[in-house]
């Protein structure tokens, strides 16, 4: 098993129905790739139903307009974090008055129209060094038939049987040959990942509830010894306050 750094492009998805501020934020962002010797990978959705019909793997940054038909920039954003709780998003709009909300969808930060040049080379200064410092590695798996590299910050949990380890992963489930010791050295706490009883060591954001003995992960339940009890409840604590970040 060994990590693998993330794709050197930065992969730029910008949903706008109105053609004219969609060129012109390619055209910025063509310039700041020039300036800041930074290459970027720009696609277009004139509207959110074709990207959530279409939507990309490995997408790092989304510019959403939040005045659009068929699906409105907030709602879309509300969808995409059904599916991807790591891409970063931006919203462009002429609407200030969206900034709390935005909060709900962990946007990353909000452009006001007319965009002027100085202003999102500003701005895209910041984002870029938000998603350099998030960029997320991938842990190569492998298994009896084949390799597998998967973004840590996919993985949901992993569970211990005899000397295999369960990799339970949005993308699927895969089994390595591994030690718990060897996972445990490069799945660490500071990645956002805690033991909950022997055989199980989950990833703390895809946590839905702590319940009484267990630990709620989508429609599955996974036991918390009493090992392992308080020490995971403390960690989940600090986990939402921000103290750890995986």
């Amino acid at each position: 098993m060994i990590f693998i750094e993330g794709n050197e492009v930065l992969n730029i998805i910008i949903v706008e129905d109105e053609v004219n501020e969609a060129q012109r934020l390619s055209s910025f962002l063509f310039q700041i790739s020039e300036e800041y010797k930074t290459e970027f990978k720009i696609t277009h959705f004139a509207n959110g139903l074709d990207l959530l019909s279409h939507y990309p793997s490995d997408i790092d940054l989304i510019f959403l307009d939040i005045n659009m038909p068929l699906i409105d920039g907030m709602t879309l954003a509300k969808e995409i974090r059904k599916i991807d709780v790591n891409v970063s998003l931006v919203f462009v709009t002429n609407l200030a008055n969206y900034a709390i909300e935005g909060y709900e969808v962990e946007a990353l930060d909000f452009i006001l129209k007319p965009v002027n040049y100085y202003d999102f080379a500003l701005k895209m200064t910041r984002i870029i060094s938000r998603i350099a410092l998030s960029k997320d590695e991938k842990l190569i798996i492998k298994t009896k038939d084949e390799e597998v590299g998967v973004p840590i910050s996919k993985i949901k949990y992993f569970e211990v049987q005899g000397h295999y380890v369960t990799f339970h992963c949005l993308s699927g489930v895969y089994s390595e040959y591994i030690t718990l010791k060897e996972i445990q050295k490069i799945l660490t706490r500071e990645k956002g990942f805690v033991q909950c009883n022997r055989s199980f060591i989950i990833n703390a954001r895809f946590i839905d509830t702590l319940k009484g003995d267990f630990v709620i992960i989508g429609k599955e339940k996974l036991p918390i010894s009493r090992t392992f009890k308080k020490d995971l409840f403390n960690y989940y604590a600090k986990y939402l306050s921000g103290g750890y970040r995986g």
